[in-house]
């Protein structure tokens, strides 16, 4: 299991990339997936696509990617004043 931490706020992913939000709920939907990282605000595509073996430490500093129920997004909005990035990523077993 991957544990992310951006603006605050930890999130878990699975092998197969789906998001679950640790404050909110303790299963996964499914249609929730991360995609990967971009590392520049102005990249139109992910830089470093997910994959369960990747090490964690090589998404630390990136704008996260993902499928929303069919929609692919990068993450934006400010967080103090700038964009929200990755600043935690490890794996434990789960």
């Amino acid at each position: 299991m991957l544990n992310i931490e951006i603006r605050g706020e930890r999130y878990k992913v699975n092998d197969k990339g789906e998001i679950q939000r640790t404050d909110m709920e303790d299963t996964i939907s499914g249609e929730w997936v991360f995609l990967g990282v971009s590392f520049h605000h102005w990249r139109t595509g992910v830089d470093i696509l997910f994959h369960p073996n990747t090490n964690p430490r090589n998404y630390i500093g990136g704008i996260l990617w993902d499928r929303d129920h069919g929609t692919v997004r990068a993450w934006g909005g400010s967080y103090n004043g700038i964009l929200p990035r990755i600043t935690r990523a490890w794996k434990e077993k789960g």
